[in-house]
């Protein structure tokens, strides 16, 4: 009885964790993930060059900051994405395990870009 108490303590705990956790990402620890964060200013995506590990699930946290580029939406056209950046506004774009290589972003007029150095 003791060990099952305990056990029922240690999972309310690690639920109570993960329902804290702004950055989980559902059926996913977050320890198990690469968040990263990437702004887009008046100077384009910052950084535009990030490097990632092919081995771990990558999160891209994105957060427009000015309204003086074409940087309003991020494409992503290996993993067919185009997602609309609203402004002062993050969105959270789960790429998943990527495959080593260069994964390339850019705005939708493909004039701001940036880089996911999978290794």
């Amino acid at each position: 009885m003791k060990t099952l108490i305990l056990t029922a303590a240690m999972l309310l705990g690690l639920s109570n964790a993960y329902a804290a956790d702004s950055n989980a990402v559902p059926g996913q620890s977050k320890v198990n993930q690469q968040v990263i964060e990437i702004k887009s200013t008046a100077d384009g995506f910052e950084p535009n060059k990030i490097d990632v590990s092919s081995q771990t699930p990558v999160i891209l946290k994105v957060t427009r900051t000015s309204d003086q580029t074409c940087g309003t939406e991020i494409v992503i056209k290996d993993k067919k994405i185009n997602q609309k950046l609203p402004l002062n506004e993050t969105v959270t774009i789960d790429l998943g395990t990527l495959k080593k290589g260069t994964v390339k972003f850019a705005c939708a007029m493909n004039m701001i870009k940036g880089t996911l150095n999978v290794k």
